[in-house]
């Protein structure tokens, strides 16, 4: 089940900009992010989706709730809490690899939805702790563009050199 969190009105931001009389509709990217703490990569994701949203109407998917998405409505984009899989260390236990594809299986259609609908000018993947998305956005036919925030070299060679379906 997808879910989407209404943005406050009156605030700066994609749908402020694009009801304000603008020169037109403005392109469309979709975020994909892998939760919604504020550690590193979490304030990383609030900078990228400030400067993408000056241009872009911008909708961030995350799997859950957290301290993120108030920072998330601040900017004043459009926020879905979407279930999707997310590699951590606990799918390498049973329990979390059965769980990682149950979120696999419930995420592929709300996710192909957000892409059709939102992703119309790009996807943009924030960490490779998403491998769907990738995929999914070159099965819905969209660009798409994987933010690596480390390499680590313990990591198999072809994982470290980038996943083949994500280069657009």
């Amino acid at each position: 089940m997808t879910r989407f969190l209404p943005p406050r009105s009156g605030r700066r931001g994609s749908r402020a900009a694009a009801s304000a009389g603008g020169p037109g509709p403005r392109p469309s990217v979709l975020v994909a992010h892998p939760g919604a703490e504020l550690y590193g990569a979490d304030r990383m994701l609030l900078e990228a989706v400030a400067a993408l949203a000056v241009r872009f109407d911008v909708t961030v998917a995350v799997p859950g709730a957290g301290p993120l998405l108030a920072e998330l409505d601040g900017l004043g984009v459009r926020v879905v809490v979407c279930p999707m899989p997310v590699l951590r260390t606990a799918a390498l236990r049973p329990r979390g690899a059965v769980r990682l594809v149950a979120d696999a299986v419930r995420g592929v259609v709300p996710a192909l939805r957000l892409l059709r609908r939102y992703g119309t000018d790009g996807v943009y993947v924030n960490t490779l702790t998403l491998p769907s998305w990738p995929l999914l956005a070159r099965i819905a036919g969209r660009r798409s563009l994987c933010h690596v925030h480390e390499a680590e070299q313990s990591l198999p060679r072809p994982v470290r050199r980038g996943w083949p379906w994500g280069r657009s």
